[in-house]
This record gives C-alpha cells, structure tokens and sequence, in this order.
C-alpha cells in the first residue's frame, strides 16, 4: 500500500516538472503527427528565454494555475523595449574641407594702406561688404598683397629699372653698373669688313666700349605711387682705323641725361601686379655744351659717342610682375619718344625696349634668373647744324664722308640679348639690411643693323640695391 502511494506521488511530480520545463525551456515534444497536419514533425524549437528578459522584451508571463485567483487583483508591469543599436559612424576623408558656415553680408568701415597718388594721413578709411569677418585679413592678402621685395628674386634682375613699386614710405638707393663691348660692323644681319668701309670713309670704326654708371634713388610716398630718380654717367670709347692703317682712339666721358620716372600700381590680384611708367628725360651732358663739339678731320664726337639727345624726351611704359612661393615672373614694355630737335638741328630715332624674365629662388638669400631684352632704335633725323653767331649761316657739325659715326641713317637696328643673373640677398644679415647684389651677364642672339654700325659682341649688368 505505501510502495503504491509512493509510486504515484512520483509519476505525479514527474509530470508537474515537465509542464514547467516546457514552458522556460527549449525543445518540447509534443503527440506524433497525423496524416494531413500542418506541422511534419513533433519537435518545436522554442528559444530559451529568462522571464526577467521576456518582461524587458514587453511580454507578459503566465501566471500558474494555483496563483490565478490570488493575483487577479495585481497590475502587471511591462517594461519598454530596449532601442536599436545605433547607426555606425560613416567617417569621411582626412583632408576633406571642412564645412562652411554661411554668415549674413555685412558692410564693414575699415581703414587700409595709403593709396592714390597724393595721401595726407597713413590711413584710407573705405567700406567693404565681407560675408565671413574672420577670412577678412586672408581675403585682402590674396587680392592686395604687394610683391614681396625682400626676397632674393623680388627685385628684377640687374638690367631692368621700373620693375616694382615700394610701400608707403619705403626708400630705396642704388648702384647700378652696365658695360657693352662692340667689335665688327654689321649692315643689316651681314658683317662689313673695314676694307669695304674705308673705300667709303676716311675712318672705320672697329671696336667700341659703353660703360655706365648709375645712381638711383626710389621713394614711395603711397603704396601706389613709386617715384624714381637716375644720376647716369656714361663712359664712351671708339677705336677707329684710317686708310693708311694707323689707329685712332676716341673717348668721351659725360653726364648723360638725367630722367625722372613715376611707376603708378594700376592693378593688384593674387600676388600680382600691373603697373605703368611714365616719366621725362631732360637734356644734359655733352650737347648742351658749346665748347665740346666735333674737330674737323677727327671722327671723335660722333653720334653713338654722345651722352645726350639733347631733347626732351618722354619716357611711357607698361609692367607687369608676379610672384608665388618658388618663382618670380615679369615683362616690360619701355618707349623713348623724342619731342622736336635739338639746338644741334637735329634729333635722335625713337626707341622701344621690350623684356620678360623668370627668377627662381632657391633659399632665403639665393636666386637665379633669366632673360630676353628686345629693343628697336630709328634713325636720326635731321642735319646735324650748329650756328657759332647767330649772323651766320648754320655750319655742318659733322662731316658724313668721314665715318659712319658721323651719319643719323646709320643709327637704328634691332637686337635681342639673352641674359642669365644671379642673385644674392643679404635680408638675414644684421649689418647688411635690406642689400642685394645681382650680376646679370648676356649676349646678342640677333642682331639686324642700319649700317655699316658696330655689333655688340657681349654685356654685363650689376647692381647693389638696399632697401628701407
């Protein structure tokens, strides 16, 4: 009898167990299927689940079936669901421009360098419209920046004047020296022996030598205006050979005209710059003297080897510059234009002189630099007559039969030279502030002459610059 209650009290308690587990647990075995059901096999996967993790998944549990009526009265508790996982971040590349903040246009008063040609105060007061305040002072470098003279290739190279323009106030001094030597005779691009000029004149020239010695002074009283002042002193020697072999040596040495030239900043963008020259030469030197005139029977004082026109003379002209962090880059259109005759009767051809260069800066005091110089003389114009009394009549200066020096038709040509310089800034030398030494040496690469007229063979330009 107890063998027997035992026994059920065991299969009793084996079946309440298995009513439980199948409702936390996974697999449940159920009836074997019947033909026609929906379900082909007994075994449900169900997932294996907490009931803590069912109430935060929202679900309520099942009350047993002894607990149903004590808990009729209790609220069940639901928990909201958990939210989903967030997206993964999606990351951009490294140097992408950041995004910009578009900020309302705004007038603004602001107060700039001098500009004009004539200022009365350091400042210009002007109004610009900027949409974002704080790219203001990039803006303004970028499309106002100046050419930056303190490097080593921001000075044109040595045979160019009127290159730049300084800031308000800048001062700059300068020696400057160039030399020509001429050898051989040239008319048109075909060389002219000295047998076949001396069947025409008493003397033929063979050799010359042209030496100038510059000073130049520069002050800027705007950062627009630039003002340019030469002293030039010239030194000309002329070799010539007669028809009876023996040579003949002429020299002369003057102060030339002395020029006064204004470079006026048209326009500025991007660290470049295009600004115009323009500026008047008056006469001095040799031809306003009345004792220096040509000896009768001697070739010296011939055209080539005066110092001056003397006319006035007017002097336009166009540059442009620019400049990035490596290089340096340029061209410059120059004109003589001469205004009537001289005293003399007569009056010196036109000229035109056209350059570009390219200067490379390879450290902080170091730069290179090369160059193409084209000019365009005419002929002179005129007789060439001079009146010793004004009751006589004029008399001839210069004999034409006695040398080709003595002709104004044999004056005009075109050239062109290729030049290479080297540069040398002395910025980062306490002792040496603001100086810059440039040798540029050069050769003719064309050459067409209205002669017979002496060739250039070779040229030399030098120049010291120092800056305030």
């Amino acid at each position: 009898m107890v063998r027997s209650l035992l026994l059920m009290c065991v299969v009793s308690l084996h079946g309440l167990v298995g009513q439980v587990a199948a409702q936390t647990s996974g697999p449940r075995i159920g009836p074997p299927a019947r033909p026609g059901d929906e379900n082909e096999s007994s075994l449900e996967l169900l997932p294996r689940r907490s009931p803590f993790q069912a109430t935060l998944e929202g679900e309520e549990l099942p009350s047993s079936p002894q607990g149903e009526a004590d808990d009729q009265d209790t609220e069940t508790i639901v928990l909201p669901s958990q939210p989903p996982e967030p997206a993964p971040p999606r990351w951009g590349p490294l140097d992408a421009a950041a995004p910009q903040v578009a900020f309302p246009a705004r007038d603004y008063d602001m107060v700039g360098p001098p500009r004009g040609i004539f200022q009365r105060y350091t400042g210009q007061l002007y109004r610009r419209r900027v949409r974002d305040p704080n790219t203001l002072l990039a803006e303004d470098y970028r499309l106002n920046a100046p050419i930056d003279l303190n490097r080593p290739d921001g000075i044109a190279p040595a045979g160019v004047l009127g290159d730049h323009t300084l800031k308000s106030s800048q001062l700059l001094i300068s020696y400057r020296y160039n030399v020509t030597s001429f050898d051989g005779n040239l008319n048109g691009t075909q060389p002219v022996s000295t047998a076949a000029i001396l069947a025409a004149f008493t003397f033929a020239p063979t050799r010359m030598t042209f030496q100038q010695h510059l000073i130049l002074f520069e002050y800027a009283p705007t950062d627009d205006l630039t003002m340019m002042f030469r002293l030039p002193i010239q030194e000309i020697d002329i070799e010539f050979v007669d028809q009876g072999g023996h040579q003949v040596h002429t020299a002369n040495t003057q102060l030339a005209d002395i020029p006064i030239t204004f470079m006026y900043a048209l326009k500025r963008w991007n660290r470049q710059q295009i600004h115009l020259n323009f500026g008047l030469s008056t006469p001095t030197g040799l031809i306003d003297t009345l004792t220096d005139h040509a000896t009768a029977g001697s070739p010296n004082l011939g055209y080539p080897q005066r110092t001056s026109s003397g006319t006035w003379d007017l002097l336009p002209g166009l540059t442009y510059t620019g400049q990035s962090d490596r290089w340096t880059w340029g061209a410059q259109a120059m004109g003589t234009v001469r205004m009537g005759r001289n005293r003399f009767d007569y009056t010196l051809g036109d000229r035109v002189d056209l350059t570009p260069w390219l200067a490379r800066r390879w450290t902080c005091g170091l730069s290179t630099s090369a160059r193409l110089a084209a000019q365009i003389v005419g002929n002179g114009r005129g007789v060439g007559t001079y009146r010793q009394n004004p009751s006589q009549a004029p008399a001839t200066i210069l004999d034409t039969t006695l040398a080709p020096t003595n002709r104004l038709d044999t004056l005009g040509g075109r050239r062109i030279d290729l030049l290479f310089g080297l540069n040398y800034n002395f910025a980062d030398r306490p002792r040496l502030p603001g100086s810059r030494l440039s040798i540029e040496p050069g050769f003719p690469i064309y050459q067409s002459l209205n002669g017979p007229q002496l060739r250039a063979r070779w040229l030399l330009n030098f120049s010291w610059n120092i800056l305030w």
